[in-house]
């Protein structure tokens, strides 16, 4: 079956806007991710954009009680997508 590379069957009246979330800084992406994935998205990039140690250290607290997981756990978690970025970099 042929692939179809013609864009013209996207409904360009609507594009999917992203914003940027007050309080973290990071992007906001809508998606049809479900709630809870959608709060790990959110944690794992916010964790991302920490830049120093300190903010680093108070996010991961922060990102813990909110998916009330354990502080290593959440680093197990965002240790792939940190790979990733350091190496799109």
């Amino acid at each position: 079956m042929p692939i179809n590379n013609d864009n013209s069957t996207l409904n360009s009246s609507s594009p999917i806007p992203s914003t940027i979330d007050a309080d973290t800084k990071a992007p906001v992406i809508p998606s049809a991710l479900s709630p809870a994935a959608q709060l790990k998205l959110e944690v794992i990039v916010s964790l991302l954009a920490a830049t120093d140690k300190q903010s680093h250290a108070a996010m991961l607290k922060e990102a813990a009680a909110r998916l009330k997981k354990s502080e290593r756990t959440i680093e197990r978690m965002t240790k792939p997508m940190a790979r990733f970025e350091l190496a799109t970099n």
